[in-house]
Parts: structure tokens; C-alpha cells; sequence
């Protein structure tokens, strides 16, 4: 946010140096650092608001308050509950995208299960018959 100037200080002027985060893709359950570092090259304090949005609605905000001259280097964890791309903004002009995956230990549908139980069933069918057909030459033999 840029206030205006007093006629004797120039307005405050945010520039955001840099906004990351680590990692970028990520699970739901688990967080994401996100780091922004912003200066204020005005005559006055200024705000630099941060926001995390999916599909347009803000699931986090912070506000940096900077005064003339002042740089802030700000870090902050987001802990992602729902699966989808997010967007990472510093005052409205400067974002980038964060990733985030179903956890398969998550999943409410049960899938995981399934493929456990679908790979039990897959082994024990194959040693069943590996034992069948180790039992039908031990016979024929003797």
C-alpha cells in the first residue's frame, strides 16, 4: 500500500526484492516456508500485504509495516490443508504458485487400502500356484 506524501516526504514506495517458497510442491497435512523481502524506497511507511489464495479466496494474510528506508525480510509458514494450486501474492503485483497434492495418507476414499489389499491378493495368488504346480511335479515324479 502506498500512502500519499505530506508536501515535504515523498509517499512510501514498497518494492518486493523477493517472494519464494520452499518447498513448492508439497502434500496436504504439510507446511511450505514462504519468505518475502520488501523495501520501503518512499518518504513515509508503507504496508506490504502478503496473501495466500486458492481460486481467488485469501486463506492467509500478513502485513508488513515498513518505515522510510526500511527493509524487512519476512518468513512465515503455510500449513496447507486442502489439495490445489495456490498463488502467492505481495501488494497485488508480485506472486508466485504453490503446489499442493492430495497425501495419499489423507485420502478419504480409502485408496490406499485398496492397493494393499489389491497386491495381498495379487501375492498370495501367486504362491498358491507356485505352490500347486510344485506340488503336481513333487507327484509325478514319485
Amino acid at each position: 500500500m502506498t500512502r500519499s506524501g505530506d508536501g515535504l516526504n515523498p509517499p512510501a514506495n514498497i518494492i518486493v526484492h523477493q517472494i519464494s517458497t520452499l518447498p513448492q510442491n508439497i502434500n496436504t497435512g504439510q507446511s511450505s516456508g514462504i519468505r518475502v523481502k520488501a523495501e520501503n524506497i518512499g518518504g513515509m511507511t508503507g504496508e506490504c500485504i502478503i496473501t495466500v489464495e486458492k481460486n481467488g479466496v485469501i486463506k492467509l494474510s500478513r502485513t508488513l509495516i515498513l518505515y522510510p528506508g526500511e527493509v524487512k525480510d519476512i518468513h512465515f509458514d503455510f500449513p496447507a490443508e486442502e489439495a490445489g494450486n495456490y498463488v502467492i501474492k505481495a501488494n497485488n503485483d508480485t506472486s508466485i504458485q504453490l503446489s499442493v497434492d492430495q497425501d495419499i495418507e489423507t485420502d478419504t476414499n480409502g485408496e490406499k487400502y485398496l492397493r494393499i489389499l489389491i497386491a495381498f491378493c495379487g501375492l498370495a495368488f501367486f504362491t498358491s500356484t507356485v505352490l500347486l504346480v510344485r506340488r503336481r511335479s513333487i507327484n509325478s515324479t514319485s
